[in-house]
């Protein structure tokens, strides 16, 4: 969107909600609580009246959400005490997965919390987290369409099937909307980048027999650039001042080799890059050329109708569209991709061997005079020019999504005590990107080696560039088809109640695609790889869940499912539940349930994908005469050492599978309630590909996926998905909620929740030893979130709190017993603070409201241990800064 379109929207919005145009908040807040008990517990498939049950559930409504100023359904699910692993968010910037965002709760990982539409099954992400791990993306859900979100903070396999393991996400949208409403948002960051506008009309119409919704949701974020927060100190790869990782990178102009040199200062910066005088070095300030967040912008659409075509049969159904866009910076291309042999007199330029459609590719010079003699006073060896190709730009990936969803059926009573629910689901996800600022690795090399060669000391032409420069693609699409056929009622009655049950059946496709341009896949573009990949399982599933009131105060809930798949084999999954109400006010509760989750379809029908990490290599540094040190001017040894990776697909994956438990209770009065929850989740036989790093920190055990040149240093390293690791997650949930009636002095709301992760344990494979996260790795202990509100009149305002603890630095076991690492080895606690304030005006069925996120304009706090940009946790710190909005909703 160009800058004209952006600051008429602004002004518009903004010209709207300064004229205001009465939505009642306490009128809304009732609606919701009459429609939050209309509808099923999430975490069970049996109809009940009582809210509370053996699973823990934590709601947030609608008007909650807006009261803490949040703007996205992703906003909302970063700030649940329960995410325990973090977010993956748009700051991940180099990622697989432009834009998509998704949740890590209990720690469990990506895509092992299952998120669903109205309890319906989504179809995952285009494009895996990683290259490797499905997930659901929830970036794309329109928050002006939900009525409330539950989240099920335990595992449910046995009611939900595959990938309920840490936990179930699930978005309640708005139904029986009767009018016509409006709803209007802008606003901006203080320090500037990241202005938001946001518009959403809802038109609805009810008749005795039913009701159609539709609403129409357009949102608008623009770039957050690394440049924009010198305030907080990460506008520069000099990040955070005085930090030990502090440097620029190498890549600024040298050739790198024995008796290898660097441009001189002078030439260095009149060229464009940063002179690094602690190597010394030409090097390369890549945050001046970063996106923190991404510029977004998103179109989505909804259709919701119900229709009763007699007492006892309703038909109903949904149909959205999302249209959304995304365009990611990062720093231009770094080039080491030629070697340049020196052999007496002679100057042989080939391609890097791992590059093995470009191995026949070898031009010998006279290195006196070739590449403007760069060359001539170097002795026998092999060379590389190390440089950023700032002529071409920026990397650019401009992604575009189209999501598409319908689901219709028929639900009703089939006698007075058996219900019905059958439905059909179908939903694609479509991601096409262009990725821009790359050469060809062909083309390039006829640019490197035309004439008497070029030197890459020296920029560029234009016509050089334009002669070598690529564009790539890709185009990835995910589908679910779905059948679900739903009973429930009562049996027979016992002397303390009726037996209640439900069962059902369920037949699902899944199926995808994910291919790159024929370059990209055979390693032709300069500092990118791609994949390709396509696939498809069918599984089919049937389910049975019923309570038993064993006493009229206790009761007993079975649950089971089979699931059956068409390319690993089936699965059964049991689960056992218990309540017991000692008093009307207590409700103490118990579970246990097992999980599964099946191996991602990219790790099973994926190709290979080729992609570049950036790693510390101890045994080619020692090879290369030096020692890990950040300042040295080795790359094997400061952690700047670029390397291919190649991660392929293993059709004989096995499921993931576990187990979780939880017990507790919920203690509340007419005004109150308390609930205490102690949980744990053990996940065995985890789908993993070790990282480039780990594979280099252990050659010993894992020398044979490693290459290296003929100096000892790593150039590519193979990895292959296995059923390897096991993880145990445990702690303690409490929640609060107090409202206090003051009477004409108004009404006071309290509520806040806490997490406390007393466990975190992992395995990376059975035969190492296990690692105590908490004390080895970056996973805060404590999260929390609390919130007051003050009702009076047609005034109401709120502050909320969210609060994420203290944790370890990323590399805390690498450096605790370093008596000379004289930096923090933890991450600080981060505190932000949300104000919000909301007033009905007397016409138009109008309210305003303005609010202030960020209050204290806290940043990210730094990661002394992280030798990676940006040095601070990206999952749980957020670089916005304080952000003012302010908004508009009225119905007619």
């Amino acid at each position: 969107m160009n800058t004209f379109k952006k600051s008429a929207l602004k002004i518009a919005i903004t010209s709207a909600l300064l004229t205001g145009a009465n939505f009642n908040l306490a009128a809304a807040e009732e609606a919701s609580a009459s429609e939050v008990e209309r509808i099923q517990v999430t975490g069970s498939r049996i109809k009940r009246t009582d809210m509370e049950a053996a699973s823990p559930v934590v709601t947030l409504t609608s008007v909650e959400m807006e009261s803490r100023g949040f703007s996205s359904v992703q906003d909302v699910l970063d700030s649940l005490a329960q995410n325990t692993g973090g977010s993956m968010t748009g700051q991940s910037v180099h990622g697989f997965t432009p834009a998509a965002s998704g949740v890590n709760l209990r720690g469990a990982g990506m895509g092992r919390s299952l998120t669903l539409i109205d309890g319906k099954r989504l179809m995952k992400y285009p494009k895996a987290a990683g290259g490797t791990d499905n997930f659901i993306d929830t970036a794309n859900l329109p928050l002006a369409a939900v009525e409330r979100i539950d989240v099920l903070t335990t595992g449910a396999s046995a009611i939900y099937g595959s990938d309920a393991m840490g936990g179930v996400i699930n978005i309640i949208l708005k139904k029986d909307y009767d009018g016509v409403g409006l709803k209007l948002r802008t606003g901006d960051t203080f320090e500037g980048g990241r202005g938001q506008d946001n518009v959403a009309l809802t038109v609805g119409s009810s008749s005795d027999k039913g009701n159609i919704t539709f609403m129409i949701e357009y949102d608008q974020k623009e770039q957050l650039k690394a440049t924009d927060r010198e305030n907080f100190g990460i506008h520069t790869d000099l990040a955070f001042g005085d930090h030990p990782y502090n440097s620029y990178s190498s890549y600024g102009a040298r050739i790198a080799g024995p008796g290898g040199y660097s441009l001189p200062e002078e030439e260095c910066t009149a060229q464009g890059y940063k002179y690094w005088d602690n190597a010394p070095i030409c090097g390369f300030d890549r945050s001046a050329w970063r996106d923190l967040l991404p510029e977004q912008d998103r179109l989505s659409t909804m259709v919701n109708y119900h229709y009763e075509l007699n007492d006892n049969h309703e038909f109903y159904g949904r149909t959205d569209f999302t249209s959304s866009g995304s365009v990611t910076n990062i720093e231009p291309m770094a080039i080491n991709d030629y070697k340049f042999q020196v052999d007496g007199n002679n100057l042989i330029v080939t391609v890097d061997p791992s590059l093995t459609a470009f191995n026949d590719l070898s031009t010998t010079f006279d290195k006196q005079t070739a590449f403007n003699g760069d060359f001539a006073d170097l002795g026998d060896g092999n060379y590389e020019y190390r440089r950023r190709l700032k002529e071409y730009g920026n990397r650019i990936t401009d992604a575009s999504t189209k999501v598409f969803y319908s689901v219709f059926g028929l639900r009703g009573d089939v006698t007075d005590d058996i219900g019905y629910d059958f439905s059909y689901a179908f939903g694609r996800s479509e991601l096409m990107t262009f990725n821009r600022g790359y050469a060809s690795v062909g083309d390039f090399y006829n640019v490197l080696t035309a004439d008497n060669g070029h030197s890459l000391l020296q920029p560029l032409s234009s016509s050089q560039v334009a002669e070598s420069k690529y564009t790539g693609w890709s185009e990835a699409q995910s589908n679910i088809s779905q059948f679900q056929f739903n009973l429930n009622g009562t049996a027979f009655e016992l002397p303390a109640g009726d037996i209640s049950w439900a069962a059902g059946v369920e037949s699902t496709r899944e199926w995808f695609f994910d291919f790159s341009d024929e370059e990209r896949q055979r390693r032709g573009v300069l500092s990118t790889g791609g994949a390709s990949g396509e696939g498809a399982r069918d599984y089919w599933a049937v389910y049975g869940e019923v309570l038993v009131p064993v006493f009229e105060s206790f009761s007993v809930t079975l649950a089971g499912r089979h699931d059956d798949f068409s390319d690993f084999g089936s699965h059964f999954s049991p689960q056992i539940s218990a309540e017991y109400r000692p008093m009307e006010e207590l409700l103490i509760r118990a579970l246990w349930a097992s999980t599964f989750r099946a191996p991602d379809m990219q790790r099973v029908y994926g190709d290979t994908s080729t992609g570049f990490s950036q790693i510390t290599d101890p045994q080619g540094c020692t090879a290369s005469g030096g020692t890990i040190d950040p300042n040295s001017p080795i790359p094997a040894c400061n952690g700047e050492l670029y390397i291919t990776s190649l991660s392929g697909p293993n059709a004989n994956l096995d499921p993931e599978t576990g187990e979780n438990w939880n017990v507790g209770f919920v203690y509340s009065g007419d005004n109150w309630s308390v609930t205490m929850d102690v949980w744990e989740v053990t996940i065995d036989d985890i789908v993993d590909t070790l990282t480039s790093q780990d594979i280099a920190n252990s050659p010993d055990l894992y020398g044979n996926l490693i290459t290296r040149d003929n100096t000892g240093v790593i150039t590519f390293i193979n990895q292959t998905a296995q059923n390897l690791a096991n993880q145990t997650t445990a702690g303690v949930d409490t929640s609060f909620t107090y409202n206090f009636d003051m009477g004409n002095a108004g009404e006071l709301r309290f509520k806040g929740d806490v997490s406390y992760l007393s466990k975190y344990d992992e395995q990376t494979t059975s035969e190492d030893p296990v690692i105590d996260n908490i004390e080895d790795a970056s996973i805060p202990e404590w999260r929390s979130t609390a919130s007051v509100g003050y009702n009076i009149d047609d005034f109401s305002t709120t502050l909320s709190v969210r609060y994420v603890g203290e944790m370890n630095g990323t590399n805390v076991e690498f450096f605790r017993d370093d008596a000379s690492f004289e930096y923090p080895l933890t991450i600080d606690s981060l505190t932000t603070i949300n104000w919000t304030a909301s007033y009905n005006l007397p016409y138009y069925n109008s309210v305003i409201k303005v609010g202030v996120n960020n209050l204290t304009d806290e940043g990210p706090n730094a990661d002394y241990t992280d030798t990676g940009w940006p040095h601070y946790p990206r999952s749980y710190h957020f670089p916005n800064g304080r952000e003012w909005f302010m908004g508009l909703e009225a119905q007619f």
